[in-house]
C-alpha cells in the first residue's frame, strides 16, 4: 500500500564481562559459580511512505533504549558413584531474543530476562551403553516475544509486542542406549506447563500458553544389520503429542483466552532406511526419512475470533 509503506532501522550494540570458577570439594561434590555483567543498546526509526519517494518518507518516531543486567550461574554437583550424578542449578539470563524487533510504532522492545532453577540426576551404565536422565525444572521468562493481536500487519500476520512473565514448570525423562548389539533405542517423555504468570497484550494471567502441548512422549529405535547386511540400517519412531490450548477471543471481556479451544492430541510415525559404505578412507551415508509414515491428519494450532 503506498499510503502505508514504511521501513524499520534499528541497531543494537551488546558489550559484556564474563567470570567464571569451578571448585572440587571433598566427598565427590563440585561447585560452579558464574557472573555475567550486560549491556545492551538499542536505537530505532521507523519511516512511512509513500513508497514513491523511494523509501525517504517521513521519519515517524526514533528511540533509543539502553538496558544492563547482571545474571548469575550457579550449579552444584554430586557423583556419590561414578555412573552416577545428581545435580541443581540456578540460572539467570538477558537479552536472548528481541534485539532488533520493534513493536507496532517502531519501538525497540525490551531484551528477554529469564530464571531458571532445575534438579535432576544422570545414570550410566557401567559399560557406557545405556543412560537414563530425570530432571525437573521450574523457568519464568519475561519480555517474551509474541504477536499483538490488537494490532494487525496489513500482511495477514500481526506486530510483535512483549508479553510479561510466562511461567513455564515441569519434568523430563530420558532413556537412550543399546538393548542389544546393533539395536539402539530412545524414550523421552516430558511434561511442561507454560501459562501466562501476569497479564499483558491482551492475554489472561493464568491461562496456558497457546498451541503448547502438556505432555510429549517420543519412541524411536534403529537396528543395524551384520554380516552380509553390513551398512544397512532400518528404523521408525513414534510421536505423541497432547492436547493443546487453542486462541480465543472472548467477545465479552475483549481478552484472548486459551482455555476455550485446543488442538486434539496426535500422534505421528516416522521410519527411516540407511545404508552406509567405505570408499578408500571416506565413509560415504545414504538415508532416506519417511515423516508422518500413516499420512496422520493433526492440527498444530487454532484459533477464533
Amino acid at each position: 500500500d503506498p499510503n502505508s509503506f514504511y521501513y524499520t532501522d534499528t541497531t543494537t550494540r551488546s558489550y559484556g564481562i564474563h567470570a567464571q570458577d569451578q571448585i572440587k570439594l571433598p566427598h565427590a561434590i563440585e561447585i560452579l559459580a558464574v557472573c555475567a555483567t550486560s549491556t545492551r543498546g538499542a536505537a530505532g526509526s521507523r519511516r512511512m511512505g509513500p513508497a514513491s519517494t523511494a523509501g525517504q518518507g517521513c521519519p515517524v518516531l526514533r528511540t533509543r533504549q539502553p538496558d544492563h543486567a547482571v545474571t548469575p550461574r550457579v550449579g552444584l554437583l554430586w557423583l556419590p558413584r561414578e555412573n552416577i550424578s545428581l545435580y541443581a542449578s540456578y540460572s539467570e539470563n538477558f537479552g536472548a531474543t528481541n534485539g532488533t524487533t520493534t513493536d507496532w510504532r517502531g519501538q525497540p522492545l525490551k531484551p528477554e530476562s529469564a530464571k531458571q532453577y532445575e534438579v535432576g540426576t544422570k545414570f550410566e551404565s557401567t559399560d557406557g551403553k545405556l543412560s537414563a536422565t530425570i530432571a525437573w525444572f521450574d523457568l519464568t521468562k519475561n519480555n517474551v516475544l509474541a504477536p499483538d493481536l490488537a494490532h494487525p500487519n496489513g500482511e495477514g500476520g500481526y506486530f510483535q509486542t512483549t508479553v510479561g512473565a510466562i511461567g513455564s514448570r515441569g519434568a523430563e525423562v530420558t532413556l537412550q542406549g543399546e538393548i542389544l548389539r546393533g539395536w539402539d533405542a530412545l524414550v523421552a517423555y516430558s511434561y511442561d506447563r507454560a501459562s501466562f504468570k501476569t497479564a499483558a497484550a491482551g492475554y489472561v494471567a493464568g491461562d496456558r500458553l497457546p498451541q503448547v502441548p502438556e505432555q510429549m512422549l517420543r519412541l524411536y529405535s534403529t537396528y543395524k544389520f551384520s554380516g552380509g547386511f553390513q551398512g544397512l540400517k532400518v528404523g521408525g519412531g513414534l510421536s505423541l503429542e497432547s492436547a493443546a490450548p487453542g486462541l480465543y477471543l472472548d467477545p465479552d471481556t475483549g481478552a484472548y483466552r486459551t482455555n476455550v479451544i485446543s488442538n486434539p492430541a496426535y500422534h505421528t510415525v516416522d521410519a527411516l532406511v540407511s545404508y552406509e559404505h567405505a570408499v578408500g578412507k571416506t565413509r560415504l551415508t545414504a538415508q532416506v526419512n519417511v515423516r508422518n509414515a500413516l499420512n496422520a491428519n493433526y492440527h498444530t494450532d487454532s484459533f477464533m475470533y
